[in-house]
């Protein structure tokens, strides 16, 4: 199995391996590696050994469907209870959001500059408002799996300065998930009322800053994935997500 980023997985028995080649990925499968042997009582995949290219790790299995939003919330309201160890760096966290956004094609950029510019001018300086957390950096349904019955989180990113363990960073992604991202992604059944409620709920917990971040946080982790998918119709899909975060209310 190989998944966007180009890490590939293979399973001999009850020892899953994940390998990436050299470069980039392999550092972050490495950071990846080292997040998950110091966090062994989160609820998240088990990992063994680093080997040549990658690590090991226990064997979980997919939830079957329908995917049920309490699958993802439940493991990441345990994560979310643990201490935060990074502090975001403002500075460095513009530079990471400017990327991302114009690393997506034009007209995403001609969509929503202005308006991820204007909402993160209003955050920046009362960043120290957001909720501070241990976050998993891609908490969505798709980076969930079953562990005799019991939902367990895989493929973390771990926090730098740039993207920190902020509550609301985590939450943005819950929410595009939430709001149909492995359906646009993966054909997977489309969000229903549940869902939609869990995300309601969410987003009742925020203050205004930690609302105006989720927002174009949301924005900012659609663009992250357009390379990924270079399909137009799944572009069309992602965009409308993306809109439906800038605007989302309680």
């Amino acid at each position: 199995m190989r998944g966007a980023s180009g890490a590939c997985v293979t399973v001999d028995g009850s020892v899953a391996t994940k390998i990436a080649p050299k470069g980039p990925a392999r550092e972050r499968l490495r950071a990846q590696h080292e997040w998950l042997r110091d966090h062994k009582t989160a609820p998240v995949v088990r990992a063994g050994m680093w080997v040549d290219d990658g690590y090991d790790m226990e064997v979980l299995h997919d939830w079957s469907q329908p995917y049920f939003a309490s699958r993802l919330i439940a493991p990441a309201e345990k994560l979310w209870s643990f201490r935060a160890e990074l502090l975001c760096d403002p500075i460095e966290h513009q530079r990471w959001v400017t990327e991302k956004i114009l690393s997506a094609p034009e007209p995403f950029i001609n969509t929503f500059v202005s308006d991820v510019i204007s909402k993160f001018e209003y955050v920046a300086p009362r960043m120290r408002h957001l909720t501070r957390c241990l976050t998993h950096g891609d908490l969505t349904r798709s980076n969930t799996m079953e562990r005799f019955g019991v939902s367990v989180l895989i493929d973390p990113i771990p926090a730098t300065p740039a993207c920190a363990d902020i509550w609301v960073f985590d939450v943005s992604t819950v929410l595009i998930s939430l709001l149909g991202l492995e359906h646009v992604c993966y054909g997977w059944p489309p969000p229903d009322a549940t869902d939609l409620l869990w995300a309601s709920a969410l987003l009742m917990r925020m203050n205004p800053v930690e609302l105006e971040c989720v927002r174009y946080m949301g924005v900012v982790q659609i663009a992250r994935r357009l390379p990924y998918f270079p399909e137009v119709v799944k572009h069309d899909g992602l965009i409308n997500i993306a809109r439906q975060v800038l605007h989302i209310r309680p």
